[in-house]
């Protein structure tokens, strides 16, 4: 018997679709293979290419906001050779650089532009990338396009700026700008040339106000109203001064487009320039229903401060707020206020009795000066000494000497009252100055001329460095002793702390002798936070000039401190 096998005719066909479904499969992993490739390299280009154009955005902002004149087409050049270095560094073919950059289809694979007010710098990128299997697999394409775009912006800035016009800016200068040739107020004309200087490496988008600080004892009143007398201690220059109507409408203005040459800027750059040539040491007052020649003999920072700090407060409410806030004062002089008698009301003791001698803000002879009260509180742990020194007790004696007659030529309250005059004045700045700080503005202090050094040091306890201890040879009224003029190493202390120049603060000029041991902030005002409670505060700086065009310089290179952020 012959066995039979059975029929097998159905497994050719099986053994086809088990080989279909094998090659399939091995198709499908081959893709899912390649296409998970491509994913990784078209991420790593992308990532590439983002990384370029954010390097370059970044760098071209900045190029912009530290050259704001330079022309927009060589910003984008600059750009473009920085991309093309980046993309060599990171394995970009050649010849995929040079086809993003030159030849017919660059302007298809990149895009710079330039804000027409300089706030931003944007890049577009879009580069050609060989797939894996492209051209081999007829729904896989040879080349896929990776495109980025990055935006840099360029922050606004609005700063106030604070110009000392008191009879110091009168007094002789080195170096002086070419502009300053024969100028009968040298340092005064060349703080003018370095503001000037200054604005003009601002942006068009930036805001700008000028603050005049001198002190205008001859409006004063013996009145309650001592606000008034402390605020005509600092006026409004520009954008709208006194009496003025143009360019009143926002607190700053708004600088517009800078010019090839000054006859091109803006109408605003223009008028603000005139404003700045126009400062004076000088003004008219009305006496006796007639206008007198008067000057500004002394500074006042603390009002400057004050009139910008009611600037910015309004300027917020107006919107479009800046990136920067900051506010920078030129001075060649030092908080001193003067006395005129003849201004005041004659004919009882207290209204002869100088604004200095007493702590009450309500009183009616405490001119010049807006501490608000805050000395009686802030001074309660101080010793003695220090408020003594500061707050003119024991008061002055006796007072009835001064009479109605000028004060100045009278020595037994020269000494006391100046000292105690310059004392208060630097704690109002400063109270004024930290107030600014709370508000988020930077201040930067900026010395014109030699140190002013006529406040004294003097002799120091072992627990406690002041730069207000009393000297050495001041009797009970503080009369006597060592001369104003010998002093040495405040006011380069008090601008860095009016600046919070933190480095300064830690590392002083001038040092006390004995210097204590082991304390960072060894030199603190009295009545006001140390220098370490301000650490994490804005920050500005202090910088000082001896010659005039030092002082073009200092400014150009401050307002490029001040733009240089970039977001």
């Amino acid at each position: 018997m012959w066995l039979t096998p059975p029929k097998t005719c159905a497994q050719p066909k099986q053994a086809g679709v088990v080989v279909i479904i094998v090659a399939l499969t091995l198709v499908s992993l081959l893709v899912i293979f390649g296409l998970a490739i491509n994913v990784g390299s078209i991420y790593r280009a992308h990532t590439a290419l983002q990384s370029a154009a954010d390097t370059a955005s970044l760098a071209a902002a900045r190029l912009l906001a530290l050259q704001p004149d330079l022309e927009h087409e060589r910003v984008a050049s600059y750009a473009i050779d920085l991309m093309r270095h980046n993309l060599e560094n990171l394995n970009f073919e050649a010849a995929e650089i040079a086809r993003m950059f030159e030849g017919e289809e660059s302007d298809d694979s990149h895009r710079i532009s330039v804000a027409s007010s300089g706030e931003a710098v944007t890049i577009a990128l879009a580069s050609f990338h060989r797939t894996v299997f492209g051209g081999s697999l007829a729904f896989v394409p040879e080349h896929t396009i990776v495109r980025v775009e990055s935006k840099a912006y360029v922050p606004s800035v609005r700063v106030a700026l604070m110009i000392d016009q008191d009879t110091a800016m009168t007094t002789q200068l080195a170096d002086l700008p070419t502009a300053c040739s024969g100028s009968s107020t040298p340092r005064l004309c060349a703080a003018k040339e370095a503001a000037k200087a200054f604005i003009d490496r601002l942006l068009p988008l930036d805001q700008v106000l000028i603050v005049g600080v001198g002190q205008n004892e001859n409006d004063d009143t013996n009145s309650a109203d001592k606000l008034n007398n402390f605020l005509n201690d600092a006026r409004i220059v520009f954008p709208c001064p006194e009496g003025a109507t143009e360019h009143c409408d926002r607190a700053f203005i708004t600088l517009g487009a800078k010019g090839a040459i000054p006859a091109e800027d803006s109408r605003e750059r223009q008028d603000l320039r005139a404003a700045i040539d126009g400062i004076s040491n000088s003004f008219n007052y009305s006496r006796g229903g007639s206008s007198v020649p008067g000057w500004y003999t002394a500074t006042n920072p603390a009002a400057g401060f004050y009139r910008a700090r009611a600037a910015y407060t309004r300027a917020r409410t107006e919107g479009g707020a800046p990136t920067i806030d900051a506010l920078v004062m030129i001075t060649a002089s030092f908080p001193a206020y003067n006395w005129d008698p003849d201004n005041l009301v004659t004919g009882s003791l207290e209204d002869s009795v100088p604004p200095m001698a007493t702590f009450d803000p309500a009183s009616p002879v405490m001119r010049d000066f807006h501490l608000d009260g805050a000395l009686g509180g802030l001074c309660d742990d101080l010793t003695n000494p220090q408020r003594q020194m500061l707050a003119g007790e024991p008061p002055l004696n006796p007072i009835h000497l001064c009479g109605t007659g000028n004060c100045y030529q009278n020595p037994q309250f020269q000494s006391n009252r100046t000292e105690r005059w310059r004392r208060r004045g630097m704690i109002d700045a400063i109270l004024e100055a930290d107030r600014a700080r709370s508000e988020g503005i930077a201040i930067f202090t900026f010395g014109l001329g030699q140190k002013d050094d006529s406040v004294i040091m003097g002799n120091y306890p072992a627990n406690h460095y002041s730069p207000f201890q009393a000297p050495d040879g001041f009797g009970a009224n503080y009369t006597g002793g060592v001369p104003l003029s010998t002093g040495r190493g405040i006011k380069p202390f008090f601008m860095a702390r009016l600046a919070n120049d933190q480095p300064k603060l830690l590392n002083p000029e001038y040092l006390p002798s004995p210097s204590p041991a082991n304390d960072d902030y060894f030199w603190d005002f009295p009545c006001v936070q140390s220098g370490r409670a301000i650490v994490n505060q804005p920050r500005g700086k202090f910088l000082s000039v001896n010659t005039g065009n030092q002082a073009v310089q200092g400014l150009t290179s401050l307002a490029r401190i001040i733009r240089g952020a970039i977001h």
